[in-house]
């Protein structure tokens, strides 16, 4: 409990230190329309939107082995979602990202496992938070 206070607490100062950069409520309309078509609570989309970009809709962030690039406000992949990094719609990547939750809460459940389908690579820390936030908001409805 104390990590993931801690990870909370941590999330926290960041979002304070980039508050004026950053307009927490810009995507609410797109977490919120997509929740209701995928049937995912919108709290948790906006979660997976802010530990993926901080909300920052135009971040590019190049792979590893720079073949691709990882795009918008859920990072996905320009390549597997055939994204145009130029020209960053976050409409249509919000789409892709909760339409890929719905598939990976379908084929895993409301455990670990969709968290890993959704994006393996996150920490330890961070599946633990987005777990309980999950399984908190299971229970959403329209």
């Amino acid at each position: 409990m104390k990590k993931i206070f801690l990870g909370v607490s941590i999330l926290g100062l960041f979002l304070s230190i980039y508050a004026d950069k950053i307009d927490i409520e810009k995507y609410d309309v797109l977490f919120q329309k997509y929740g209701d078509i995928y049937a995912i609570n919108p709290k948790f989309i906006k979660k997976i939107a802010l530990l993926e970009s901080g909300l920052d809709g135009t971040r590019v962030t190049p792979s590893v082995n720079k073949q691709d690039n990882f795009v918008g406000l859920f990072q996905l992949s320009e390549k597997f979602f055939i994204i145009d990094s130029k020209n960053i719609d976050n409409e249509d990547i919000t789409n892709k990202a909760v339409k890929h939750m719905r598939h990976c809460l379908d084929n895993k459940g409301y455990s670990i496992n969709m968290i890993n389908c959704f994006n393996p690579s996150y920490m330890e820390e961070d599946k633990k938070i987005l777990l309980s936030l999950l399984n908190g908001f299971k229970r959403y409805s329209k």
